[in-house]
């Protein structure tokens, strides 16, 4: 696709009043930003009209900063890697498995298997086959049989079945009765646990078994399988990439970050491990090779993490594990998560040198961006125990590997691994460990990563500003001459709460990254607290980049909300943080941070302030109030006074809702007074045209 095909492929599938509502497979997106609230005064006494912002797509944008990240791309149906499909439920094999898409809590809605016979039985039991794990089995469980797909018979049930504690056949027996199908539907799921504590149906086997004590629910004796939601992992399957990868042009963003995913049931056809599955042999998905090329024709820059190890070529090599059913769903932050090591010895060096070396002259020309490793520190790099240790081995590798990318193309830019967490509040401080290790002036980029931990009501996004700035100054100290990257943020709004449900305050001031899975947030909220992560990370000059687009899990996390699951596809809707993104990536274009002398009548009240230039010497002066987002806001009443500036017009730009209007000023000499207007718990931007400022 490219630009000039976009509505063949995408197409306005309806309108409500004049705006466009576009469809992306059963995605729907409204062509402009939704009033999420009504009435919105941002002057007071202010009657002139509020105009609704018409979003640019990618290719219309010069440069705003940024970026959007896929959990992965597009790729062909032979490498969509999916062990966990319904069919595995009569394939006669106990050793593969189901499972259903997760739920927050255990009976947010019941997960149910269909089986239909090729014809009309007499049976008397149904067997379910466990996991090797015994995991898996819900705490209420009917079987309905019926001859006409239309009258069900209830001829099991149990709403407290307890698992036995061996792994042998569950044989579920009844009265004889003659069906043509079975229905199995299960709630009250067992969790996973896990820092998400999930809930899941997943076993490996149904058996019907008929009066002659033979096994007819077999793909091999005519049986069909339906199930309500199949879990294909966290990077979904190839058609919900195809359908919503084009969803990042509506957006609006500017930078793409690939291949950084990281939980083993990935299949990222861009890390190592896939594309060098036989020694010395490197293939591309080609539908992967295609998504990128269209990516950067239709306006993106593209930035690829060359990541992580291959089995290939471990001390121990063995056959690559990234699917082994055995260990899903995973238990993130479990140490048994099979990740290869890292190229820490010298046979990985190689090994991951030469799959360099062929990655850059492959997409030369394509990737703006190199990244050395996602979060180094980790993800395989824990095979050497010392941590400064594993520093220096890194940051050695780095050193290797920048000369090859340099040689391949030239024009590329390369950035360090982001770090997990922000200089000079995570402990270890990564970053700060690799500027000793002398390797910053090497590279023209640095990233890190922030959670919902953030969050507005914590300290740490109090003193953030002044961390990120001490930080930039130490590392153009030691040489560092390039870009700031704030290269992955998220925040819940999972509905409902996986886990332990907590007041919103009591999350924050903690060290255990964990709370990010017990976050109790609204929509709203993650917009609003979003919004203003995003402007204020570029006015530290950082671009920043949302993690996981879309995320195909109710756990919540992506731009899109997720609902009932469903199969074969379980579509999803924009929330409003997709919105309010899109908006500042049309607001932000060619913005760039600047200095202003920017005060506030009002005395009583703390304000984040960040400004900006634009051409044509226009001026952004973003605002908003620092405290607790909350749903709906009634605003601050303060007048904006900017110093040293004179401008034609004044104009007040919504980023929740999307609208600009017209705003009344006061210009005397060189002080521009804004009066009565009414700052919000995330940013109002005041657009200033014709600016000049007094030096």
């Amino acid at each position: 696709m490219d630009k000039e095909s976009y509505e063949k492929y995408v197409p306005i599938l309806a309108h409500v009043g004049d705006v466009p509502v576009y469809a992306f497979g059963r995605t729907y997106v409204y062509g402009v930003s939704p009033d999420f609230e009504t009435d919105v005064v941002v002057q007071e006494g202010n009657k002139n009209k509020q105009v609704k912002i018409k979003p640019k797509k990618s290719w219309e944008i010069s440069e705003n900063g940024i970026g959007s990240m896929p959990t992965a791309q597009p790729r062909t149906p032979k490498n969509d890697i999916q062990p966990f499909l319904g069919i595995n439920l009569i394939d006669g094999n106990p050793y593969t498995y189901w499972c259903s898409r997760s739920q927050g809590q255990p009976n947010v809605e019941p997960v149910w298997i269909r089986i239909d016979l090729a014809k009309e039985n007499l049976i008397k039991a149904v067997v379910i086959m466990p996991r090797h794990d015994n995991k898996g089995m819900p705490r209420d469980l009917t079987i309905k049989v019926s001859k006409d797909a239309w009258h069900w018979e209830t001829v099991y049930e149990n709403h407290d079945y307890v698992v036995p504690g061996d792994i042998k056949p569950r044989v579920l027996s009844f009265e004889p009765k003659r069906a043509k199908q079975i229905w199995i539907i299960g709630s009250n799921l067992p969790s996973f646990g896990g820092w998400f504590a999930e809930h899941y149906f997943s076993i490996a086997e149904i058996q019907v078994i008929d009066e002659n004590g033979q096994n007819i629910a077999l793909a091999s004796r005519g049986a069909g399988i339906t199930v309500s939601s199949t879990n294909y992992g966290y990077n979904s399957s190839w058609e919900i990439y195809d359908t919503l990868w084009q969803l990042q042009y509506d957006l609006g963003a500017k930078w793409m970050r690939v291949s950084g995913s990281n939980p083993p049931h990935h299949y990222d056809t861009l890390q190592w491990r896939f594309v060098e599955q036989e020694k010395g042999k490197y293939v591309i998905d080609e539908r992967t090779n295609e998504a990128i090329t269209e990516a950067v024709n239709n306006g993106y820059n593209i930035m690829m993490v060359l990541c992580y190890g291959n089995w290939l070529y471990a001390p121990e090599p063995k056959r690559d594990d990234v699917c082994n059913i055995e260990l899903f769903p995973t238990e993130w932050g479990n140490s048994r998560i099979p990740f290869p090591p890292a190229p820490a010895n010298p046979e990985m060096r190689e090994g991951f040198k030469n799959w360099t070396r062929f990655m850059v002259r492959h997409f030369k020309g394509r990737v703006e961006y190199w990244e050395i490793y996602n979060e180094p520190a980790a993800f395989g790099w824990e095979v050497v125990e010392d941590y400064e240790e594993r520093v220096k081995l890194y940051c050695d590798l780095v050193k290797e590997v920048v000369p090859i990318i340099r040689e391949e193309d030239p024009d590329a830019k390369i950035s360090l691994g982001g770090m997990a967490g922000v200089p000079g509040i995570t402990k270890p401080d990564w970053l700060r460990k690799c500027l000793e290790q002398d390797v910053l002036k090497l590279v023209d980029a640095i990233g890190w990563h922030v959670y919902s931990c953030y969050a507005p009501v914590s300290s740490q996004y109090r003193n953030y500003p002044e961390i990120i700035r001490d930080f930039q100054k130490e590392a153009e100290a030691a040489g560092f001459r390039g870009v700031y990257m704030m290269s992955e943020y998220w925040i819940g709004a999972p509905y409902p709460t996986p886990g332990e449900r907590k007041p919103y305050e009591a999350l924050f001031g903690q060290d255990n990254i964990t709370t990010i899975s017990t976050l109790v947030s609204s929509e709203i909220v993650k917009a609003k607290d979003t919004a203003r992560i995003f402007v204020m990370n570029l006015g530290l000059s950082a671009k920043v980049f949302w993690c996981g687009t879309w995320i195909d899990y109710p756990i919540d996390g992506g731009l899109l909300r997720n609902t009932f699951s469903s199969d074969p596809v379980s579509p999803s809707q924009p929330q409003p943080v997709y919105y309010v993104i899109r908006s500042l990536c049309t607001i932000m274009d060619h913005a760039k941070p600047t200095e202003l002398e920017v005060e506030f009548s009002n005395k009583n009240q703390e304000f984040d302030n960040y400004n900006f230039t634009l051409p044509d010497n226009d001026l952004l002066v973003g605002v908003w109030l620092p405290d607790k987002s909350l749903d709906s806001h009634p605003g601050v009443k303060t007048d904006v006074v900017i110093k040293n500036v004179k401008a034609s017009r004044v104009v007040g730009i919504d980023t929740l809702n999307g609208f600009e209007q017209e705003l009344e000023f006061n210009q005397k000499d060189n002080q521009l007074t804004i009066p009565k207007i009414l700052i919000r718990d995330y940013p109002l931007m005041l657009k200033l045209f014709n600016a000049k400022r007094k030096k």
